[in-house]
């Protein structure tokens, strides 16, 4: 798998959405998880691909969190 996506890409759009010290750094914890899983199960050629899914792994709660803030 490819993504047009690189990881500072990733990583800006995450910050658009949530400034939160503690959901950034859970975010690139996830990222660097997934990474590991990626080498270590012989998918290591996916390994960004898989490091930007685990970054971006919250998107949608966050997502669904602003939108109702934004309805109530």
């Amino acid at each position: 798998m490819q993504t047009k996506w690189t990881q500072p890409q990733a990583y800006e759009l995450l910050k658009q959405y949530n400034q939160d010290a503690f959901h950034l750094r859970h975010g690139r914890t996830v990222e660097e998880v997934m990474r590991c899983f990626a080498r270590e199960l012989g998918y290591g050629e996916e390994e960004d691909f898989w490091g930007i899914v685990g970054l971006l792994h919250d998107l949608d709660s966050i997502l669904r969190s602003t939108a109702s803030k934004v309805s109530s």
